[in-house]
């Protein structure tokens, strides 16, 4: 279970816990916060939400297990039925049918797609859900593409890839072929610091390829910088000048192990 092995101190996830209610809209859970209080109708943000409580021991009584259920019954793509099914999970509501019919398309999905620049991020929570339904031992191999690097927003996707090498048929193919932002990886992190424009998803994955015992310096001020909006106190922003935090973001954060306790 790799990607479901890192886990913040209890202290950490407590006080994340402590403040989930202020995203409930509802029946539901807003992906962000602040947000405008109106409906929302968004499963990922209740598979994060519960997550993050479960993470705790939290999960049941947090989150409605009706709403979930409400999405079950819409005969959702296959996407969203594995978020349906990890949060029902969670929440120890799911049945076989519906786990079974989420992590069949899923493996089909992977197998067929592999890891891709624009899909890396996708395929790694996938991950993570299949490994909670108890699936990790059907896992294929995944395939991963070997695109050209022109930018920075290719150079986080060519680190997302590399993070999932002990997913990858082709690992040492990908590493090889991305070796220049691996090295580049450390550099990335040593640079981080209050006045960068950094993001949270590429300080977690540069992390997760460096494979470091600890923070350094400047990346310790960064996660306590980007670490609150208003009210909310432990959650996590994408970037300094975001104006929100985000459940996907901390959710990232708080399995990296890089957060602070």
């Amino acid at each position: 279970m790799v990607l479901l092995a890192a886990c913040a101190a209890p202290s950490e996830a407590e006080h994340i816990a402590d403040e989930l209610e202020k995203f409930r809209v509802g029946g539901a859970y807003s992906p962000t916060y602040p947000h405008d209080g109106n409906p929302v109708s968004d499963v990922s943000a209740m598979y994060f939400a519960a997550a993050l409580a479960d993470s705790v021991g939290r999960a049941e009584g947090m989150i409605p297990v009706g709403e979930v259920k409400e999405h079950a019954k819409s005969d959702p793509g296959c996407d969203e039925v594995l978020f349906v099914a990890a949060t029902l999970h969670i929440l120890r509501e799911s049945g076989l049918a519906i786990e079974e019919k989420a992590a069949s398309c899923t493996l089909v999905w992977l197998k067929e797609q592999g890891v891709t620049k624009a899909n890396a991020e996708g395929v790694e929570f996938s991950l993570q859900m299949l490994e909670r339904l108890g699936y990790a031992d059907d896992i294929p191999p995944l395939q991963a593409e070997l695109f050209e690097v022109k930018n920075r927003a290719d150079r986080y996707h060519a680190w997302q890839t590399i993070a999932l090498s002990p997913y990858l048929s082709n690992e040492e193919e990908a590493r090889s072929h991305f070796k220049k932002q691996i090295s580049e990886a450390g550099d990335f992190l040593d640079s981080v610091s209050v006045e960068s424009d950094a993001s949270l998803g590429e300080v977690v994955a540069a992390s997760r390829v460096v494979e470091r015992d600890g923070n350094p310096e400047g990346v310790k001020e960064w996660l306590g910088q980007v670490r609150g909006c208003g009210e909310v106190k432990a959650l996590y922003r994408p970037t300094l000048s975001a104006p929100g935090c985000t459940l996907k973001d901390t959710w990232t954060a708080l399995m990296s192990g890089i957060t602070p306790p």
